[in-house]
């Protein structure tokens, strides 16, 4: 299964991509995608709260992480700003 990660602002701006193209076997959860990318660049990655979408819809209104992908999804990570 091939499943795209769009990365915005600082993830992108960190892991020098703004996108990464993931080959996965078997089923994988948004959850599974999160907790790869942190392996993988765990001193770049921190730990920032960020909104996840699945083909353009928050997974707040699917299964939340736990959301199943399928082959040729796009989940986009988008860092969430906060300023005073």
């Amino acid at each position: 299964m091939h499943v795209i990660v769009e990365l915005y602002g600082d993830l992108k701006r960190v892991l020098g991509t703004q996108s990464v193209e993931l080959s996965l076997d078997g089923s994988v959860r948004v959850e599974d995608i999160i907790n790869f990318l942190r392996e993988k660049n765990a001193s770049k990655f921190g730990s920032e709260a960020f909104e996840i979408l699945v083909n353009g819809t928050n997974v707040r209104g699917l299964m939340g992480v736990k959301t199943e992908l399928k082959d040729g999804d796009v989940v986009s990570l988008i860092p969430i700003v906060e300023g005073g």
